[in-house]
């Protein structure tokens, strides 16, 4: 897979990719929702704390694993969860 690619499961009612940059307005706008920061405190962060997070930390963070899963075929336990509806 390269950098181009983004990894996705289709499950034909549900699809599951991996961040990417373009999904931080929307994301952000889903964490200020009180139905979220509700239940997940401490998600309602300013843009470029969402922004910062999500460029330097969870996207790299997907790239890591998914090297992984291509080249060893392997994963951590909590890795599965750095994916986002679509």
């Amino acid at each position: 897979m390269t950098e181009e690619q983004v990894f996705t499961l289709d499950c034909k009612d549900v699809i599951l990719r991996e961040f990417i940059a373009a999904d931080v307005e929307a994301f952000h706008a889903l964490t200020w929702q009180p139905d979220i920061y509700g239940y997940l405190p401490g998600w309602n962060v300013s843009k470029e704390q969402r922004e910062n997070w999500l460029l330097n930390y969870e996207i790299p963070g997907n790239k890591q694993f998914l090297k992984g899963v291509y080249e060893e075929g392997i994963g951590d336990d909590e890795s599965w969860r750095r994916l986002i509806l679509s």
